[in-house]
């Protein structure tokens, strides 16, 4: 999306700064509005349609930030604007990415550069749910349950991997690693798992979303380039499929058919397997050029 047709909306508790950020974000090319952070964000985002949200979140709220997220995330409108994070805590910008709609974040106090960088990267790699074909909806109700599930428990889930990384190793000796290190681009493939609930078909979704395998290949190589060997790559996306279970069985009826189940797991396994098809090869990879002739998106 070029700058001129792109509307950002900046939430900022602070006039002076959301002014500031909006003439930036004006001299840059955009059609940039500012409001002041309301308990009614999500009603406001529809209203104005953004095409990207620049949110302030203060460490004192944090809670009713976050919640102000999760609902962004689990509307069919909000679920389709990606969200940059400003904040003064940087565990706090960190945390947020644990929510997929939550592309980039910058802790203050930061540089009009990295300011302008993370929305240029939100606006590059949005939300899959973005790309989505308009009215497509999960095709069957279990996994329009599931898609709800995840979009209302993702972020725990993510933020509890986090934890049960850290006390295993080699994630117990690499303690120099901040939160966003280690979430970097998972949220990334929880918002494709998001994506295949809708599509009902891992398959389709890696065909249609041709930026995919892309944005998937990214995290192998940020794991080699921290210093991880493959065997843990894999580890990390086993636990990852366990907490993803995890929530998933925990909140969805307990009556589930053997249909349903077989259904849910073909979308849950056969994302995730598609993921590792992709991922372990780019481990190895000098670049993304090298995988872009024997990768079947």
């Amino acid at each position: 999306m070029c700058a001129a047709s792109a509307h950002v909306l900046v939430v900022e508790h602070d006039a002076d700064l959301g002014e500031l950020f909006t003439r930036v974000l004006q001299f840059e090319g955009y059609d940039a509005t500012w409001i002041h952070a309301s308990s009614d964000l999500l009603d406001e985002v529809k209203k104005r349609r953004p095409d990207l949200l620049i949110m302030d979140m203060l460490p004192h709220q944090q809670d009713e930030d976050t919640r102000q997220i999760d609902l962004l995330r689990g509307d069919p409108v909000g679920g389709r604007i990606p969200v940059v994070v400003l904040s003064t805590s940087q565990y706090l910008a960190e945390a947020t990415t644990a929510s997929f709609n939550v592309i980039a974040e910058v802790a203050k106090p930061f540089s009009l550069d990295d300011f302008m960088a993370a929305v240029h990267k939100a606006l590059q790699e949005p939300p899959f749910n973005t790309a989505l074909p308009p009215g497509l909806e999960p095709p069957t109700e279990i996994l329009a349950q599931a898609r709800k599930v995840l979009v209302t428990h993702g972020r725990g889930a993510l933020l509890h991997w986090v934890q049960v990384l850290r006390q295993r190793p080699p994630w117990s000796e690499r303690m120099d690693l901040r939160l966003g290190e280690i979430l970097n681009s998972v949220p990334v493939l929880v918002d494709a798992l998001d994506a295949v609930f809708h599509y009902g078909d891992p398959d389709r979704f890696f065909q249609e979303q041709m930026t995919a395998p892309k944005r998937v290949r990214s995290h192998a190589k940020t794991r080699r380039d921290q210093g991880f060997p493959l065997e843990s790559l894999v580890s990390e996306y086993a636990l990852l499929r366990n907490e993803l279970w995890t929530v998933l069985l925990r909140y969805l009826p307990k009556d589930l058919t053997t249909a349903q189940f077989e259904e849910l797991v073909r979308a849950v396994d056969g994302t995730l397997d598609r993921i590792i098809e992709i991922t372990i090869p780019a481990y190895g990879a000098a670049d993304d050029t090298d995988q872009e002739q024997g990768q079947v998106a």
